[in-house]
């Protein structure tokens, strides 16, 4: 959904620190390559958010992830299954971290394209939690399927990967599933996140997404803060 890229550095660690400068410097190449934006100015405003907010956005309990089952967790993502930047931004950081088996970042379903968007974040947090290690293979075909990926495709999606799919029906409808999804909207709500991708790694906000490079630059960065 977002046409230009606003990435804020917040920690002031962060910044101090040597890699930063090429860590902006393939942010600006990869916004003069795209005629995006980029702004890594401080925002003190979102950082208290994010302090504020800091346990509950990183609680991993029964929230899917990209990277490592057993990684730390480093960074959140929420997305909209049916949003195209979101696929992109999703299988960049798929191939990153496959990378850095010691971290992980957990992705937030929030959705943004009404009644199709509803039914598909259910199914997604429905089949994580009936099997989390088919989980990744299901979200892979609701990428490739886009709009198709509906209520006449998704049994046949989920026994493809293996998953019972009337156990993912049933599970869709359950409290649990409901609790979750307004868990991530309320979390996006107190943050002020409207458009997807939005992503917080350790004490980066970044709107959109990023290049590859970028994001490794960045991954690598903030496990150097946290050792």
């Amino acid at each position: 959904m977002y046409q230009s890229l606003k990435i804020f550095a917040l920690s002031t660690a962060l910044l101090m620190t040597n890699n930063v400068t090429s860590l902006k410097a393939a942010w600006s190449e990869q916004a003069k390559s795209t005629h995006t934006e980029v702004d890594t100015g401080t925002s003190q405003d979102v950082q208290k958010k994010i302090n504020a907010n800091r346990e509950k956005l990183f609680a991993a309990a029964n929230v899917p992830f990209v990277g490592a089952s057993a990684g730390k967790v480093i960074g959140v993502m929420f997305v909209d299954h049916l949003c195209g930047h979101c696929k992109t931004f999703y299988a960049t950081a798929e191939a990153v971290l496959a990378k850095h088996p010691d971290v992980r970042i957990l992705v937030r379903s929030i959705p943004l394209f009404g009644e199709p968007s509803v039914f598909i974040e259910r199914a997604a947090q429905a089949a994580f939690f009936q099997d989390p290690d088919k989980y990744e293979k299901f979200i892979q075909l609701i990428h490739k399927m886009g709009p198709a990926a509906n209520e006449q495709s998704i049994p046949g999606l989920a026994k493809s990967v293996g998953l019972n799919p009337d156990q993912l029906l049933k599970d869709m409808n359950s409290p649990k599933v409901a609790q979750l999804l307004h868990e991530n909207s309320r979390l996006a709500e107190v943050m002020g996140i409207n458009a997807t991708p939005t992503s917080i790694i350790d004490g980066v906000l970044i709107e959109g997404g990023v290049s590859g490079d970028a994001l490794e630059q960045l991954i690598a960065l903030t496990k150097s803060q946290q050792a």
